[in-house]
């Protein structure tokens, strides 16, 4: 690993950034493996809260417990037909990818609805993979 920065070249760069990448999957691997033993000494088993404990040497662990979940519409949507629409367990949501569709390929159609949208740029991703493999 090159400790003298900044690096020269692209290539410098894309060997620092490969290095530093295997570092963090390496990381994240173990902090999910510590992760795991901690829920296991922690002995809470909730399906949605969250549990604190104090330890001896000043560390707090809190753990949040929390349950997901996913519906579908076609077979929930006859079986609600009769309760207030504010009850219903669905919400309208706004389709990003017909919003960028709209954007690139209508711009008649863009003008229109443009001003009830917010447009930001999104994290930038880098991939470098190696040919070597």
């Amino acid at each position: 690993m090159r400790t003298n920065l900044p690096p020269d070249t692209l290539e410098e760069l894309a060997e620092d950034w490969l290095i530093h990448k295997q570092a963090e999957k390496a990381a994240n691997f173990r902090r999910l493996e510590v992760e795991e033993a901690l829920l296991g000494l922690l002995g809470a088993n909730a399906d949605e809260g969250t549990f604190n404990r104090k330890l001896r040497n000043g560390l707090r662990i809190k753990a949040r417990y929390s349950l997901n979940y996913k519906g579908d519409y076609e077979l929930i949507n006859p079986l609600v037909q009769g309760w207030d629409t504010a009850e219903r367990p669905f919400k309208t949501v706004v389709d990003e990818a017909a919003l960028k569709r709209i954007r690139n390929d209508s711009p008649e159609r863009w003008k229109r609805i443009a001003i009830g949208v917010t447009v930001k740029p999104a994290k930038t991703s880098i991939t470098i993979e190696s040919e070597e493999k």
